[in-house]
């Protein structure tokens, strides 16, 4: 319990990004830091196949359930609730790579806050079911930047403020993944995407989750605000119009490169021999046809 001390975890921060932490579970822990706050460790190093059951609470910036900032995680899991402030995610904070991960706690914060991830990084086969809530770049997996790859989210999605999405807030690029999470938001609030930078993609994705937003001109299926990026291969099936701000358009401005899916048409991504996830090779290897609704990652 040190509310003004930063890099506080089990480990508060590891000099060198090729030290290792493996096999370690922190059960029913309660942390609380300032800066760099982890359920594991706080800033830098490597974790692997680890798990925090605790609750980890950061008073300042960078708070994860297993990783404060930075680093690397693979084939980990956290259960705990993090709360934190800005840069707060449900298995690590900020920066870094994230693989082969989940995390099913809730994750509190204000800005930059995701159920894997704050911000930045690379997230690559990771999933959440947790419930993620905050006030402005808000999403499932990734609250700001970084890339999402072969990742989905279940939980449910709470922005205050803008740029809330069910994968990214913002500014992030997301390959083959998908949302199921119903998403609430003010403005520029999206299914896969919230706001949507030139330079990013958006590619092989899709959301199913309802969206609920107090403005109707920025909340859209999948992007909601599109800056011009790389849109290719990304669906949406409204599953449920919540009230009149609900999306009626796949991405702002229209539904170019992204196809509508209403109740006679949405099951094409359900069914084994015509979903959309065969039609993009990427998906074959990371994903598993299970017999249900929805694919799931193949180290389940």
């Amino acid at each position: 319990n040190k509310p003004d001390t930063d890099y506080v975890g089990l480990f508060g921060y590891i000099n060198s990004n090729s030290s290792d932490i493996n096999n370690l579970g922190m059960i029913d822990s309660n942390i609380t830091g300032q800066n760099y706050v982890g359920g594991i460790n706080g800033r830098n190093g490597t974790v692997n196949n680890s798990y925090n059951t605790g609750t980890t609470n950061g008073t300042g910036s960078r708070t994860g359930g297993i990783n404060g900032s930075s680093g690397t995680i693979n084939n980990s899991y956290n259960t705990g609730i993090v709360n934190g402030t800005n840069y707060t995610g449900g298995i690590n904070g900020n920066g870094g790579t994230i693989n082969n991960s989940y995390n099913t706690g809730t994750t509190n914060g204000t800005q930059y806050v995701g159920g894997i991830n704050g911000a930045s990084g690379t997230i690559n086969n990771s999933y959440n079911t947790g419930t993620t809530n905050g006030t402005t770049y808000i999403a499932g997996i990734n609250g700001i930047q970084g890339t999402t790859n072969n990742s989905y989210n279940t939980g449910t999605i709470t922005g205050t403020g803008n740029n809330i999405g069910g994968i990214n807030g913002g500014y992030g690029t997301v390959n083959n993944s998908y949302n199921l999470g119903n998403i609430k938001g003010a403005s520029n609030v999206g299914g896969i995407i919230g706001y949507f930078a030139a330079e990013k993609s958006v590619i092989n994705s899709f959301s199913t989750g309802s969206l609920k937003g107090t403005s109707s001109s920025t909340n859209f299926g999948t992007i909601g605000y599109d800056g011009g990026g790389t849109i290719t291969n990304i669906y949406w099936y409204d599953s449920n119009s919540i009230d009149s701000a609900s999306p009626s358009e796949c991405i702002q401005g229209g539904s170019t490169n992204c196809t509508y899916l209403d109740d006679t048409n949405y099951t094409q991504l359900f069914t084994s021999t015509t979903d959309i996830y065969d039609t993009a090779p990427a998906w074959d290897g990371n994903w598993v046809w299970s017999g249900s609704a929805y694919p799931t990652l193949s180290w389940e």
